[in-house]
């Protein structure tokens, strides 16, 4: 069994990565929609689709609503390109050998997202953000014809893709995270039409630790969608 101080600090990381992560995950969301007009406007209409949007009724209650694969690709490119740490870390308690380097016990290791997310032979064109790697066989986000990249993180090998850790320490609140990101970018995009810097206001800049987060001096200036369409 374990000891109270153990359970406490476990209930405690799960609050914490319950909340913080997940707020992560939809600033940094934000953050690449910004100067993405027409991942933007792809979202909109897969919600519009949906039924989520115009006066949408009971159906937007239903989780199947929510699916969303687009919108799901858009977070899940989000957290390839900017992971909100460099993974957990373990202590090997007996001496290992992994793709032939020794690690003797006691030594810390660690699997970093951040490596293997950049890594062309994992993730085709790493450089660039395009939501539709993760939907098989669509066209380009963009509008344009066929996108090459379309499907192809849906076939990665297992073990490839941890956004929340690997194997019985993996987070189980991804895909709520998930969930909340999606029903985050459809009402952000439905309320707002665009955003940045304010003007006046500090650069933006990064807290490193314990995960990456913009600073809370960063201020933004919204365009409500109502005043944008009026105008």
């Amino acid at each position: 069994p374990w000891s109270d101080e153990r359970a406490a600090t476990a209930a405690m990381l799960m609050v914490w990565g319950a909340y913080i992560e997940t707020a992560e995950l939809m600033c940094h969301t934000l953050l690449a929609l910004e100067q993405r007009p027409a991942v933007r406007g792809e979202v909109l209409r897969e919600a519009r689709a949906a039924g989520l949007l115009d006066g949408a009724g009971p159906e937007a209650a239903r989780l199947d609503a929510w699916q969303l694969p687009y919108t799901l690709g858009v977070l899940r490119e989000t957290l390839r390109t900017e992971p909100p740490g460099g993974g957990g870390f373990r202590v090997a308690s007996e001496g290992i050998r992994i793709a032939g380097y020794d690690i003797p016990a006691g030594y810390v290791v660690t699997a970093d997202p951040r490596i293997g997310n950049a890594m062309p032979e994992v993730f085709p064109d790493p450089d660039t953000f395009e939501p539709r790697r993760w939907v098989r066989g669509q066209g380009s986000s963009s509008g344009g014809g066929g996108c090459p990249l379309a499907g192809h993180a849906t076939q990665l090998a297992k073990g490839a893709w941890f956004p929340g850790g690997i194997g019985a320490h993996g987070c189980p609140g991804v895909p709520l995270a998930e969930l909340v990101g999606r029903v985050f970018a459809v009402r952000w995009l439905q309320a707002v039409a665009t955003w940045g810097r304010a003007e006046g206001g500090p650069e933006l800049s990064f807290v490193t630790l314990p995960i990456k987060i913009p600073a809370d001096s960063y201020e933004l200036e919204l365009v409500p969608r109502a005043a944008a369409e009026a105008a």
